[in-house]
């Protein structure tokens, strides 16, 4: 995915008042929803890795290392969605 491709399906919301730059963290939005959590792009290159390692260590062919393995997958995905960059080949 290219940064383009990308851009495009960032949700830009303002920061709360008075906040220069939101960290990683709990985030809620209104209080009726749920929280969830928020990836700064700079964080998600360390989570990324960290996940590789998960999946990379998890190659049974056991239906729980399957099922490890496409979670994890599935999130880097999503954390690869947050850093601005093209994506590696």
């Amino acid at each position: 995915m290219t940064t383009e491709e990308k851009q495009e399906l960032v949700r830009v919301v303002p920061l709360p008042e008075g906040m220069t730059r939101m960290e990683s963290g709990p985030v809620q939005f209104g209080g009726e929803d749920w929280p969830g959590y928020f990836f700064r792009g700079d964080d998600a290159f360390g989570l990324i890795r960290v996940l590789k390692q998960i999946a990379m260590s998890h190659t049974s062919d056991d239906i729980r290392d399957f099922v490890i393995r496409i979670d994890v997958n599935r999130t880097m995905g999503n954390l690869w969605k947050c850093i601005l960059i093209d994506d590696e080949e």
